[in-house]
């Protein structure tokens, strides 16, 4: 029989068990362990929950939270959708050099373009896609992000959110 809908409203705590298909292995070193810590450090403060403990085992995790504003389902989804799908796209050899190369095929510009603090369309467009595709599909913290395009966490978080608008009203896909 199937488990009943977990009752959710902010300020609930929460015990929630995560854990790999047929006790598959999740965390395959500590990398993947640091990966999903960035991926809370991030998702957290966004939708307002607090994290008060967490284990890490090979093919399960424990996670104690008390649920914020967005719900539990919201930071869950966010959180393993973002995590399997970021090791579904190294697996096929995609970091950040193979995602500049893309963003490199799609806009006309060249690498330091990409890089510079310029606000002209095209390379504010292309930055933005590329922060979009880095944050979102590959799982790269925005901090790392910050520190490469030499800007703000807020700064790399607007490019983000700009480049998913782009993403979004121009289907442009990171695999072709």
């Amino acid at each position: 029989m199937p488990r009943l809908a977990r009752l959710d409203t902010p300020g609930l705590i929460h015990h929630v068990i995560i854990r790999g298909i047929e006790r598959r292995k999740i965390f395959r070193d500590n990398k993947d362990r640091e990966d999903m810590i960035d991926r809370l450090s991030d998702l957290l403060p966004a939708t307002n929950t607090a994290c008060f403990a967490w284990a890490f085992l090979p093919n399960h995790a424990h996670f104690l939270f008390r649920s914020g504003d967005a719900g539990l389902p919201t930071l869950m989804r966010r959180l393993l959708t973002g995590y399997v799908v970021t090791h579904v796209l190294k697996s096929l050899g995609y970091d950040l050099e193979k995602l500049e190369q893309r963003i490199l095929e799609i806009y006309p510009i060249e690498r330091e373009d990409l890089y510079s603090k310029s606000r002209e369309r095209i390379r504010a467009e292309a930055r933005g896609v590329f922060c979009y595709w880095a944050v979102r599909e590959l799982g790269v913290a925005g901090a790392q992000l910050a520190r490469r395009f030499t800007m703000t966490q807020a700064g790399v978080g607007y490019a983000v959110r700009r480049g998913e608008k782009i993403v979004k009203e121009k289907a442009i896909l990171m695999i072709e």
